[in-house]
């Protein structure tokens, strides 16, 4: 069991996360007026990987030699990066801000219930009821069957899905893994990705 101390630093760096998330969220949605989005993927990927490896450079976090099993799960990692990428910006290019978020705020119980179901992480029944409510309360605000809910609604849903992949993958790996390697691999990933389907627009 994870001791207090790890705890409060997981929670506020996952609470910088977020907010770094929700700032990036509102630029690619002011830019997808101008930007097709396999090129708008292209560049953050670009950009991403640039700034992450000459960070990795500088602090020394970057390493390469790592178990074949960890390379692995760092490609399964890449692959719901890229998945969770592609559809959420998609989405977002289409749906107002406000509802996208509003689907995305079920990444949290999505995770917590399948590490559950997947990797037999600890839930009690204050927990599941917890997610159970926030379900229903994500389902309030989308209001699925009403004027607000398209097939865009159902883009940023599979989104979850490759977010939770992604996640569980991440919490699979060795805990030696370096952060910036796995960081390095999606950015890379996502900017072949953008750059492939760039070449069709």
């Amino acid at each position: 069991m994870a001791n207090p101390s790890d705890n409060s630093r997981g929670i506020l760096l996952m609470m910088a996360s977020m907010a770094c998330f929700t700032l990036n969220d509102a630029c690619m949605k002011a830019v997808g007026q101008y930007l097709p989005l396999f090129q708008a993927l292209l560049i953050r990927g670009t950009v991403t990987t640039i700034l992450l490896f000459t960070l990795a450079r500088a602090l020394g976090g970057l390493r390469f030699d790592i178990a074949r099993r960890d390379w692995g799960l760092i490609g399964l990692r890449t692959v719901g990066e890229i998945g969770a990428a592609w559809f959420f910006i998609t989405a977002l290019y289409h749906l107002p801000l406000a509802n996208t978020t509003a689907i995305i705020q079920t990444i949290p119980l999505a995770v917590t219930l399948a590490g559950a179901l997947f990797l037999r992480e600890p839930l009690g029944w204050r927990r599941f009821t917890a997610i159970l409510v926030g379900f229903a309360g994500v389902m309030l605000i989308v209001r699925p069957g009403t004027e607000g809910f398209n097939a865009y609604s159902v883009y940023a849903l599979i989104s979850v899905l490759f977010v939770v992949l992604r996640d569980l993958s991440t919490r699979r790996l060795s805990s030696d893994v370096p952060s910036f390697t796995v960081a390095i691999s999606a950015a890379v990933g996502v900017g072949l990705f953008g750059g492939v389907g760039a070449l069709t627009e």
